[in-house]
């Protein structure tokens, strides 16, 4: 254990040396390509060289949404992609994926090209994202990969349907991240109703930058038995993994990694994202929880939420 340790601390010493060459390609000419406007955002895609990027700029924040280098398509442009598919651990083999939140596709396509035979479900709530997806980034559904234009939180409390794994990666366009009816208690609660029974778990990225990290943290801790949280790139973006009802030491984490590496020869290194684990649970255990507070609409039986 004690090597594990020290592993890990020297890989955070490594990475805060090539910190500066990880940052955003500020000096990079992005030009102006595409755009998409509706009554939920204003879509532009700008590309510089090889990078094409998906961003949100509604409020004039230009926010990066998602990213792809069309000359490796299959390579995480951003880092926390790779995090993410930890969750992969917990259930090696998944038949069904649900992913929150589609941007430009690329969890999708890195996840259909592992999992070929795999069903994934993505719930998008902009129908002018999948257009430009599939327009500018070559995003493509077919029968075994669908998309459905909702409300996440309405699809779930709908769905009749179980997933081994769900990705949550859904954000606004503001300080707040996740919108805010996808991060409580009730919300939290629906996404276990829907998890498979035999290793079902939930992945969240989350921003520890945002004003609600410490309450988000308490929230996931109240819902889910067993949390663990993976550190990112610079400190910031955290992924969460969640489970009702499986402890898995870091000696296994770093076990199963390897096994699976070796089967699906991914193109990153699954076992170094697993030694990015938070050793210490670092947020205010005093925080409250977020809740909800609900009014339905009767139009198309739309359900809009509001923060308590």
């Amino acid at each position: 254990m004690l090597l594990y340790i020290l592993f890990f601390i020297i890989k955070l010493i490594v990475s805060s040396i090539q910190q500066p060459q990880q940052q955003c390609n500020c000096q990079r000419q992005y030009v102006l390509i595409g755009e998409a406007r509706s009554n939920l955002s204003l879509i532009q895609v700008y590309q510089s060289n090889s990078i094409r990027e998906l961003r949100l700029n509604t409020k004039g924040t230009n926010t990066i949404e998602s990213s792809i280098d069309l000359d490796r398509p299959l390579d995480s442009v951003h880092q926390y992609a790779n995090t993410m598919m930890i969750g992969l651990i917990w259930n090696m083999i998944p038949r069904h994926i649900l992913i929150i939140g589609l941007g430009a596709g690329i969890l999708p396509r890195i996840l259909r090209s592992y999992y070929p035979l795999a069903q994934i479900d993505i719930v998008e709530i902009d129908p002018n994202i999948l257009d430009v997806a599939r327009d500018y980034f070559d995003f493509q559904s077919d029968s075994r990969m669908n998309v459905i234009i909702h409300d996440a939180r309405y699809y779930i409390r709908t769905s009749v349907k179980k997933y081994d794994i769900i990705f949550s990666d859904a954000f606004l366009e503001t300080d707040e991240g996740t919108p805010y009816h996808l991060k409580t208690v009730g919300f939290l609660s629906e996404l276990k109703r829907i998890m498979a029974d035999d290793g079902g778990v939930l992945v969240s990225n989350l921003h520890r930058r945002y004003s609600d990290y410490n309450r988000l943290r308490q929230t996931y801790s109240f819902v889910y038995q067993y949390n663990y949280a993976f550190l990112g790139k610079g400190k910031c973006n955290y992924a969460i993994l969640a489970s009702v009802n499986e402890r898995i030491t870091y000696e296994e984490m770093l076990s199963r990694a390897r096994h699976l590496q070796d089967i699906k020869r991914f193109r990153f290194n699954l076992t170094a994202e697993i030694i990015k684990l938070e050793i210490e649970e670092q947020w205010n255990k005093n925080s409250d929880v977020l809740k909800d507070s609900v009014a339905t609409s009767h139009e198309n039986s739309d359900v809009s939420w509001r923060m308590t």
